[in-house]
């Protein structure tokens, strides 16, 4: 089952995963408990991918209730849902829980958010930790580009969304349990936006140091994906014999 099957994310996976279900915040909202309960106990799952929350950081900044509410209340809900059904919980969270002081994060490193989207997708990830059937990802992506910019000097190893998509679903059919780094190479913003956005036009930090949340960007968040790459190249061979 998707949770959050009509975001940028979810559809992405959805598409990829027809068979699934895909209920409506109606049907399934992480912030009713019971509701959730009374759509699980109708049905046969073994499995909820978790891509809703709270992902606008601007918002979460000015409105932190908003961010805690979903990335933390609303999730320990669900993990208390799983462990009651014994369900295996596949969540969704952020390079952003680390401080992007400097970069290639394995999964082994301590988290150190900084505002509150980040630090909300950070205690809900301890709350998924709990589980004993959970594959939590962390992960970023785009899904387009709004701006005529872009910085030639922050760093990540996201992707955008519809490329991210087939690796978290590989991930899900691998069964995999545990927490993984999944995206691409590491890159400046720039030059990631380029392979789309041919005329965009680099630009620095030092020039724009704060989001239009209020915080500092954060240099370089990008993560050690070894992990990920070696569980995916030791099951594509056994896959092929």
């Amino acid at each position: 089952m998707i949770v959050g099957a009509t975001g940028r994310l979810g559809s992405e996976i959805a598409k990829l995963l027809p068979s699934a279900l895909k209920p409506t915040k109606n049907d399934f909202n992480i912030l009713d408990a019971y509701g959730m309960e009374w759509y699980l106990v109708h049905k046969n799952i073994d499995t909820i991918i978790n891509c809703t929350g709270a992902t606008d950081t601007v918002r979460c900044e000015k409105e932190p209730t908003y961010a805690y509410d979903l990335n933390v209340i609303g999730v320990a809900k669900l993990v208390n849902l799983c462990q009651r059904y014994g369900i295996k919980l596949v969540h969704i969270s952020t390079d952003h829980i680390f401080d992007g002081k400097k970069g290639m994060y394995k999964e082994t490193d301590k988290p150190n958010p900084k505002g509150h989207y980040a630090n909300s997708k950070w205690i809900g990830e301890l709350y998924v930790q709990t589980l004993k059937k959970y594959l939590l990802i962390r992960t970023s992506f785009m899904k387009d580009f709004g701006f005529d910019a872009a910085f030639e000097d922050k760093y990540w190893s996201g992707d955008w969304v519809d490329r991210i998509a087939p690796k978290i679903v590989d991930a899900i059919k691998m069964n995999l349990r545990g927490i993984y780094h999944i995206g691409t190479e590491r890159k400046s913003i720039y030059d990631f936006v380029k392979t789309r956005y041919p005329d965009i036009k680099p630009i620095s930090l030092k020039d724009n140091p704060r989001g239009r949340c209020g915080l500092k960007y954060l240099r370089d968040t990008s993560l050690d994906i070894t992990k990920w790459k070696n569980e995916w190249n030791s099951y594509y061979k056994s896959s092929r014999g």
